[in-house]
């Protein structure tokens, strides 16, 4: 993504991850998927 997305969702379990992640969406999409309060780490884009 190149520009900040449209929502941003925050505080979400993922039933196959541990710990909490935030999910930018952006044009109806889902963009990034990010570990909150870790921005350092590799981001997974599905």
């Amino acid at each position: 993504m190149t520009a900040a997305p449209l929502w941003l969702i925050q505080n979400v379990r993922l039933a196959d991850r541990d710990g909490l992640w935030q999910i930018a969406i952006d044009k109806g999409r889902f963009g990034e998927i990010t570990p909150m309060g870790r921005r350092t780490m590799k981001a997974t884009r599905y």
